[in-house]
């Protein structure tokens, strides 16, 4: 302001310099132009600050200023805009929302157990593999929803006490052996693509919403595309093809899993039976065992 009043005493200063000019007068003095325009009747006094931006020289009122019989109206113009600083806050990143991860494709194995007729099997020998390939979700939310996909599985089931499966008129059996004859082996062994639908729910702790602890349960179809049964010992030495022991084709399992992050343990029932209706022994597969997804 100190600088506007020295530029409008300069102009009064010099007024009379040009009076004698009929209309206005213009004077610039750094950067700000004066123009002077007296019509007889009052006298008007315009102050601009002069911007340069480019080629092109941009004015900008900031002082006005009429003078009439000793009246005078004077009008400031803020000139330019001003901001307010304010310190910058740091902020942490922004962690984005977990998502529904199912469980499902992996590697695990477990131990085959039957329910039924009262054949025991060699626990330590029945082993059930299982590599799922393939894993798609229909999420309900970040937490829960729908898992299905494609696995395969091999299951082999060990015969204690020198029995063996074989097929007697049409019907499969289980027999023991001849006196004398000791067997080494006596398994059968199925060979399955497995497909689920399964149910799953996800709890993520209050530290680490990716720490999940989760279960699963629903139905696993299974198709048995090879089963064959093996018969080894002294004096014996035999195969018999699944088919020729009425394995069902087609199966359907109860699952159900718990684990934590990539780890869980499974559980596995069938309640269709091994074989066929009417066609062999009533037997229910179990299986219980450990998993590791990725």
């Amino acid at each position: 302001m100190k600088k506007v009043a020295f530029i409008l005493l300069t102009a009064v200063c010099t007024f009379p310099l040009f009076a004698n000019h009929p209309a206005d007068t213009t004077i610039v003095i750094d950067n700000r132009k004066i123009e002077i325009i007296d019509d007889e009747h009052r006298l008007r006094v315009r102050v601009f600050d002069l911007i340069k931006e480019n080629e092109y020289v941009e004015r900008q009122l900031i002082f006005e200023g009429h003078y009439r019989e000793g009246v005078r109206h004077e009008r400031r113009h803020i000139s330019g805009a001003f901001s307010v600083p304010v310190p910058a806050v740091a902020q942490q990143p922004r962690r984005r929302a977990p998502r529904f991860n199912p469980h499902w494709a992996g590697f695990g194995i477990g131990f085959n157990h039957f329910s039924g007729d009262d054949f025991s099997l060699n626990s330590s020998r029945s082993l059930e593999i299982k590599w799922n390939i393939v894993e798609r979700t229909v999420p309900f939310n970040r937490n829960s929803g729908l898992v299905t996909g494609v696995g395969l599985t091999w299951n082999r089931y060990h015969l204690n006490g020198n029995r063996f499966f074989a097929n007697e008129d049409g019907v499969t059996v289980i027999l023991p052996t001849e006196e004398g004859i000791n067997l080494t082996r006596s398994r059968l062994g199925i060979n399955s693509i497995t497909i689920p639908l399964l149910f799953e729910q996800q709890i993520r702790t209050q530290h680490n919403r990716r720490n999940v602890f989760y279960f699963s349960a629903g139905a696993v179809g299974n198709i048995n595309y090879m089963s064959r049964a093996r018969v080894e010992g002294r004096r014996i030495n035999e195969t018999t093809r699944g088919r020729d022991l009425h394995v069902r084709p087609l199966t359907v399992d109860l699952m159900a899993q718990v684990g934590l992050r990539g780890w869980a343990v499974y559980a596995k029932y069938s309640p269709m039976g091994l074989f066929e209706g009417n066609r062999g022994p009533e037997i229910n597969p179990v299986s219980v065992g450990l998993m590791w997804h990725f």
